[in-house]
């Protein structure tokens, strides 16, 4: 797992020097025309759609690394970064959510999220709906750091997930959201936060 994250990170930043990199071209290519230096039309043209078309891509492609990027510095400011070498990606247990468990952390493929589960404190469902419809579910992670994570995830996944993995980890894990869990989470990070600081 270690392995994988460090081939997103590589990629991550191969991504972003390759961004700052068409940046610089656009605004040398801006530089040429304020100073009016003579170029064909056909060649402005199509420096503008390709440049463009890089651009957009690279930037779909940094998008969908930059996941890892964050949680890998999250991981390993906590000192936690070794439970990336416990969990396998040979296959998903859960294979509807793409989430993979090991005994200390779990994996969300679908979000690029690896969190341990000690970390969290209070797990509930989102849902955004339109005219009645449900378009996006997902499952938000409240942390005792106080960070949060969502992850696309099936519900009896995550009801299994939180029973067999979260829960032996974190007993006293909140579940579900109303405004007493909230108060519950606050006062409990509250707590948590005090501790840190004796």
């Amino acid at each position: 797992m270690r392995a994988y994250y460090q081939k997103k990170l590589k990629t991550a930043n191969i991504l972003r020097f390759v961004l700052m990199g068409l940046l610089l071209l656009t605004i040398g290519f801006l530089l040429l025309l304020y100073f009016h230096v003579p170029l064909s039309a056909m060649v402005k043209v199509l420096y503008v759609f390709c440049a463009f078309f890089l651009f957009v891509g690279v930037t779909i492609a940094y998008a969908r690394v930059y996941p890892y990027r964050g949680n890998y510095k999250w991981l390993k400011a906590k000192g936690c970064e070794d439970v990336l070498d416990d969990i396998d990606l040979s296959a998903p247990t859960f294979p509807c959510s793409k989430i993979y468990c090991g005994s200390k952390a779990m994996f969300s493929k679908k979000s690029g999220v690896t969190i341990p589960y000690g970390e969290i404190l209070w797990a509930y469902k989102r849902e955004n709906q339109y005219n009645g419809f449900t378009v996006r579910s997902r499952v938000v992670f409240r942390l005792r750091s106080g960070g949060t994570y969502e992850i696309k995830a099936n519900d009896q996944e995550v009801n299994s997930l939180l029973a067999q993995y979260v829960l032996p980890a974190s007993p006293d894990l909140i579940v579900g959201y109303d405004k007493e869990r909230k108060q519950r989470y606050r006062e409990l990070r509250s707590a948590a936060e005090t501790s840190k600081k004796n």
